[in-house]
């Protein structure tokens, strides 16, 4: 058996110099620097400055970046009490022609029967539409597509789900960009023959989950258990586009089931414990 000595004396000269660079030099920086040569991680950027309208904003910019809150039979709507889902994004950019874009989810969405609710941008052509699906334990109900809404890149914008007298469930749409008096627009309703509780025992996931990869902020979410809902929709969600940090006086710490302004905390009596998946602590209270 040839030693390594003869080996290399045997490699024409030409050969050895294109050996030294194809495979020792590469391997001698792989040791000095680590393997992050080959596999670079997902880039995160500092944030340059604070966001103006939401400074304590979650800042979402790599896939399986969100907020995750453990499953907590409070998170879904009930049966004597109707029930309101209110959040706040920003889109670094809007959904493509043919893809869903999820906000967030609390259902598992391997499971084409399972049960639980979604939030969802779906766009067709020049169109977003938001989309929610609300299917419970029985397999009634699935994905419901409303009005079109008109989004702006990088602007603000709120989602609120509505679910009423059982079977009532409504969307409507909030845009910061907008006139106080024009900032709120209903994006039709749903009404089911019979009633439909969603309820799962999945957690309850914000951010960039599944489909087409969700990139932006997080701002204020909300999730409350309000009575007769249906009589007074219309002026909580008014007060919340044009006071988005203060919590409507028709709501109250009783009714609220989550709160959190930052991602970090839920400020409800609940205190549910809120889980960063693929974020670093630089991603909250983040600018652009």
């Amino acid at each position: 058996m040839l030693s390594a000595r003869a080996i290399v004396q045997r490699i024409p000269g030409g050969l050895f110099l294109l050996f030294m660079i194809c495979f020792i030099l590469p391997v001698a920086l792989a040791v000095r620097y680590g393997t992050s040569l080959y596999y670079p991680p997902a880039p995160e950027t500092d944030a340059e400055e604070q966001d103006e309208f939401f400074p304590e904003a979650v800042l979402i910019q790599r896939d399986g970046a969100h907020l995750r809150v453990p499953s907590a039979p409070v998170l879904e709507p009930g049966v004597a009490e109707d029930f309101l889902l209110i959040g706040w994004f920003k889109l670094r950019k809007l959904p493509e022609a043919g893809k869903r874009m999820y906000l967030l989810a609390k259902f598992d969405s391997a499971n084409a029967s399972s049960a639980g609710y979604a939030l969802a941008l779906i766009a067709d052509d020049k169109e977003i539409h938001p989309a929610v699906y609300w299917k419970n334990r029985a397999g009634q109900g699935g994905w419901n597509t409303f009005s079109k809404m008109e989004l702006v890149p990088r602007e603000w914008f709120m989602v609120a789900i509505s679910y009423y007298d059982q079977k009532k469930l409504g969307v409507h749409v909030g845009r910061a960009w907008l006139p106080e008096e024009k900032r709120l627009q209903l994006g039709g309703g749903f009404e089911f023959e019979k009633p439909i509780s969603p309820q799962s025992k999945s957690a309850l996931v914000v951010g960039s989950i599944y489909g087409e990869a969700f990139r932006g902020k997080i701002g204020p979410f909300m999730l409350a258990h309000v009575k007769n809902l249906g009589q007074n929709l219309e002026d909580v969600l008014q007060a919340v586009v044009t006071s988005p940090r203060e919590l409507p006086h028709q709501l109250d710490q009783s009714s609220l089931a989550f709160y959190t302004l930052n991602g970090r905390d839920d400020i409800s009596t609940h205190k549910h414990r809120i889980e960063a998946q693929h974020l670093s602590a630089k991603m909250f209270g983040s600018g652009e």
